[in-house]
């Protein structure tokens, strides 16, 4: 029976006591033990072991770790052990500046980290809807009785004879109002009610979009007309080849090329304008942008023009811009052509913000020979091609109406 240790007395414990009488046998012997393990014969000749306490505890295992808290050897081959190693505590304040620095170029003392308080709950406002256009009732709503009764009497004011061959300009004072758009609508809509020939004209001096707009992927330029000239203006020579819309309007591109002798300018309009007379009873011509161009293209457009329609959208600045525009065509010696002006005034989406465009329509009824709104299409805003069959109802009326308006101030005599 073993005598238990005095309590508070550090007691060395030999090494082979925790390493066992195993670690007594040679090495090699060991090793070769421990891979095949002792036979019948090696346990009978093994030497007699003392009796071993069982309650002994196990060596403990030593791991691979950064603080060492593993068994400590001493010089008498036994093994104190050792309470695990513990970092030093950060002092709570820095040391005093060194001298001949500034305590401003020592490091600010490092704050003892302060719990954050527990954000108060926000309310999160409800996400805002899209904005979700109201639908425009002509669009959304078929035709009614009135709807077809307007659209007869449109198409027999279509329809309506003209004493001689119309040149139409189609102008814009800015840029996106739609211009081209209408220039094809209107097109469309001459061209399907009226038994003559119906051509549209690309004016614009380079890179017209008329061509583009009408579908047509090959077709003769203004300048290959030009350049033939002499030819299509002989007496019974056959019209310019021009692309044919399904209306029976003939298109007749801007240049593509981009060198400036494809140009056209202002003498190259008027010899077409002398020429398209010979073959078509309508000419619809898509103009530059803009009015005051002196000795500019317009210059040559609008003295060669028997009516104008202009194109705008419904905004402020548009419908101001038209104001200024019939101001300048008055102080400029065409009074007449403001006078007989058809006004177009082409919508945004519903509920897109702008004005109204009945609203602009009524202020310029009793300036101008005629105003007619085209309300928003999803197939005019989508492009580039003008499918006149895709058009919505509201929308084909509204061209036939301005087809209709059209004649109506052609007929007018000086």
């Amino acid at each position: 029976m073993t005598e238990s240790p005095e309590i508070g007395q550090e007691q060395p414990v030999s090494l082979l006591g925790l390493l066992g009488p195993a670690a007594a046998e040679n090495p090699r012997k060991k090793r070769r033990a421990r891979q095949t393990g002792p036979s019948a014969l090696e346990q009978s000749h093994q030497p007699h072991q003392p009796h071993k306490d069982v309650s002994a505890p196990a060596p403990a295992r030593v791991t691979a770790d950064p603080v060492r808290t593993g068994p400590t050897p001493l010089q008498d081959g036994h093994v104190a052990v050792s309470a695990p190693a513990v970092a030093p505590a950060r002092p709570a304040t820095l040391p005093p500046p060194v001298p001949g620095f500034g305590p401003s170029l020592m490091p600010p003392p490092a704050a003892a980290p302060v719990a954050a308080p527990a954000p108060a709950p926000v309310a999160v406002p409800a996400p805002v809807p899209a904005a979700v256009p109201a639908p425009a009732p002509v669009v959304s709503r078929r035709p009614t009785l009135v709807d077809r009764v307007k659209g007869r009497a449109w198409q027999q004011r279509i329809a309506d004879p003209l004493p001689h061959p119309k040149r139409v300009a189609v102008i814009s004072l800015k840029g996106g109002s739609g211009r081209t758009s209408v220039a094809l609508g209107l097109g469309d809509a001459l061209s399907s009610g009226r038994s003559e020939p119906v051509a549209a004209l690309d004016a614009v001096p380079l890179l017209g979009r008329l061509a583009v707009r009408a579908g047509a992927l090959t077709t003769l330029s203004v300048m290959d007309v030009l350049a033939n000239h002499q030819y299509y203006s002989q007496h019974g020579a056959p019209a310019p080849p021009a692309y044919r819309r399904p209306s029976g309007l003939s298109v007749i591109a801007s240049e593509s090329r981009t060198d400036a002798r494809y140009v056209l300018g202002p003498d190259g309009y008027r010899y077409l304008a002398e020429l398209m007379p010979r073959h078509y009873a309508l000419s619809i011509v898509d103009a530059p942008v803009g009015l005051a161009d002196p000795g500019g293209l317009v210059n040559a457009i609008l003295p060669l023009s028997d009516l104008l329609v202009i194109t705008t959208t419904a905004t402020a600045e548009s419908a101001s811009l038209v104001r200024d525009a019939l101001l300048w065509l008055n102080a400029n010696g065409y009074r007449l052509l403001a006078r007989r002006a058809v006004l177009v005034i082409n919508a945004f989406r519903p509920g897109d913000p702008g004005l109204s465009p009945d609203v602009i329509a009524d202020y310029y009824r009793s300036l101008l020979q005629a105003a007619v709104t085209v309300p928003w299409d999803a197939h005019l805003a989508e492009g580039p091609v003008f499918d006149s069959s895709r058009l919505q109802p509201a929308t084909r009326s509204a061209y036939l109406e301005l087809g209709a308006a059209t004649v109506a101030a052609l007929r007018i005599t000086k």
